[in-house]
């Protein structure tokens, strides 16, 4: 190859499994690969098995964890840690799959919901609300509500990114050639309730019994099905300040500045 020659794209492949295709200029269709925040990358592999699709999470000692959903024709929404997101085009059905060991049934699915635009965000995912521009976080075990925030975009975002567990970014259709696109920074601690900040602050404590007990960091996300990212932030400050350096300290944001006679004033 000369400089300033395009560059090629050859078949792509992974100990003889073809992956999807993933030069976007080109294909009809492609499906790139997804950087999942932990040094591994996730990558769909069409027709692997029997049983359809396989989501790859290829790690960075040349292993590779398989999420196979049961489904063909589908695309790789999301990945982050050991999380992904698959839609299935025969089933027409969302997957959420997780690589961790005892996630789900031999297949690494967690659940399945509707399809629609969807992004993760740590233990949790994004995804339209049952209103216009209310953006909904799922938790990925419990499959509840754990919030709904309203940001006031004008439709049901039909594409959903979430970046550093504070901002979510969405795009939605609003007519005929016509798009909105915003960002939203979610508030109170990255929009974590008190009750979320609760349970935050309990696996942090609980991660500090595991430093003590010198468990490896990734069994220690595992076990509290956090991002490894977490589990290493956690334990510079364990080693650096004790269990006490994990405590919550509420919400984030700047002090209010609000008179109790004028919060009380507002509460009327």
């Amino acid at each position: 190859m000369q400089l300033g020659s395009p560059p090629s794209y050859g078949a792509e492949q992974s100990f003889s499994q073809p992956f999807a295709p993933t030069d976007c200029d080109s294909a009809a269709t492609c499906n790139p690969p997804i950087a999942t925040g932990d040094s591994n990358i996730s990558q769909l592999s069409p027709n692997a098995n029997a049983q359809g699709d396989a989501v790859s999470l290829q790690n960075h000692n040349g292993t590779a964890d398989l999420v196979t959903p049961g489904a063909t024709g589908g695309t790789l929404v999301d990945a982050e840690s050991h999380s992904v997101i698959y839609n299935g085009g025969s089933s027409k059905k969302q997957y959420i799959g997780d690589t961790d060991p005892g996630a789900g049934d031999t297949s690494h699915v967690l659940s399945t919901r509707p399809i629609s635009a969807a992004a993760l965000s740590g233990s949790t995912m994004r995804v339209p609300g049952p209103a216009a521009g209310t953006p909904t976080r799922i938790d990925l075990t419990t499959q509840g509500t754990v919030q709904t925030v309203p940001t006031n975009a004008p439709c049901v975002p039909n594409e959903l990114q979430a970046t550093a567990q504070h901002w979510v970014y969405w795009s939605c259709v609003t007519g005929p050639g016509r798009r909105a696109r915003h960002g939203h920074r979610y508030g109170d601690g990255g929009g974590l309730s008190t009750a979320e900040r609760r349970h935050r602050e309990t696996a942090r404590m609980q991660a500090a019994e595991l430093f003590e007990q010198k468990i490896k960091l990734r069994e220690v996300a595992r076990r509290l099905r956090v991002r490894r990212k977490s589990a290493y932030q956690w334990h510079q400050l364990w080693r650096d300040g004790g269990a006490t350096a994990l405590a919550s300290r509420g919400p984030s944001g700047s002090r209010c500045r609000l008179s109790p006679r004028c919060l009380e004033k507002l509460a009327e």
